[in-house]
């Protein structure tokens, strides 16, 4: 089953979910038991731009219904939850728990303790607000660039110290220090002069890229699985990482002790020893700097084969060390053609055909991490 094929089963079966929830609110049927795959559906729904689904357009009007059930699994009152978009307006205080919907604030809010789920964005706009102690989930953006207007402005959140998952989360020119509760997140993005130094326990995400070289977040130590793309060049550390799609990685890193599955890597130094259990047989295209300033695609045994070379010559002075390495590279690839031409003709089509379509796919892979 492709990613196609599981994403149409996935939608399918939310889409049941959602008649499901009309089904009982309806029939007076709906448990406190469901609040919580119902607020994870409802933010996904809002995530991916789903909210023109026919389910989803009879839900929302009826949920309502069932804020009692929804304050009675999160332990609050019946008033402190919203059913609909919050903003702020004239009000100092955010008086919700959960909002089903977006969050805005403006530079009158300056008290939002309670908020502890928002299925939708936050936009913090110019709020005085630096800490949003209780938030637990944002189901959609947490914006801490932009207004509403896409003017630059300053956020003065500094720490979200319960945030545990989110969809999307711009630090751009953020003062926020750790996200250290935080687990899950579908986008995490660094620009500018951002503050992050820490977010030791997220595990799994769609895309982290952190474009700045002197950022000071320098591993993400629990971090296993990225299924879409890692661009970080300062970063040093990376112990648990298992599966990655697209990689782009500085000289800072040491070692990837734990990954094993890949489709692009951008590196920009040779080492042996830095993926122990990447299969040498893999499909995975590693891509690195020549002296030319262009990019040298190669698989994993090539890569390894090449470092082999790099490391023992790697004492000589650099001319030297550059004269030999290319000479010894061109004597191997040489004998790589000639191993390639012994194949059978079938073989020799896969071959060509994967190397094609990994290089069709690789400018679009580390073109827009740049």
């Amino acid at each position: 089953m492709d990613a196609e094929e599981i994403l149409e089963k996935y939608l399918k079966e939310r889409e049941i979910r959602l008649a499901g929830y009309i089904r009982d609110i309806s029939n007076r049927t709906f448990e406190t038991e469901e609040v919580s795959q119902l607020i994870e559906d409802i933010s996904d729904t809002l995530e991916h731009n789903h909210s023109n689904s026919k389910n989803f357009q009879i839900l929302k009007p009826m949920l309502s219904k069932i804020q009692g059930k929804i304050a009675e699994y999160y332990g609050c009152a019946e008033k402190e939850v919203l059913c609909k978009d919050y903003i702020a307006h004239f009000k100092s205080e955010c008086p919700y728990v959960v909002v089903l919907g977006s969050v805005t604030f403006n530079k009158r809010t300056k008290n939002a303790d309670k908020l502890r789920i928002v299925t939708g964005d936050l936009h913090p706009e110019d709020s005085p607000i630096e800490h949003l102690n209780s938030l637990e989930k944002i189901g959609g953006c947490a914006d801490f660039e932009s207004d509403l207007h896409n003017k630059p402005i300053l956020t003065k959140i500094k720490s979200l110290p319960k945030l545990r998952e989110a969809d999307e989360i711009k630090m751009w020119d953020s003062p926020i220090k750790n996200l250290d509760s935080l687990e899950s997140v579908h986008s995490l993005s660094c620009r500018g002069h951002c503050l992050l130094e820490s977010a030791k326990n997220l595990k799994e995400a769609g895309k982290i890229h952190i474009n700045e070289v002197d950022t000071p977040i320098k591993s993400f130590p629990s971090l296993e699985i990225v299924s879409d793309s890692f661009f970080a060049p300062g970063i040093e550390s990376l112990p648990n990482l298992k599966s990655v799609c697209k990689l782009h990685i500085g000289p800072s890193i040491k070692s990837f002790p734990l990954l094993e599955s890949a489709d692009d890597i951008q590196i920009s130094k040779y080492d042996t020893k830095l993926f122990p259990k990447l299969d040498p047989k893999s499909k995975t295209e590693i891509s690195l700097p020549r002296f030319t300033g262009h990019y040298d695609s190669l698989t994993v045994e090539q890569y390894l084969l090449k470092s082999e070379i790099v490391e023992k010559y790697m004492n000589e002075e650099p001319e030297k060390a550059r004269f030999l390495l290319e000479r010894e590279w061109e004597h191997l690839e040489n004998k790589l053609k000639e191993d390639k031409k012994a194949l059978p003709e079938e073989a020799k089509e896969v071959s060509d055909k994967n190397k094609d379509n990994s290089n069709s796919n690789k400018a679009e892979s580390f073109g827009s991490s740049r």
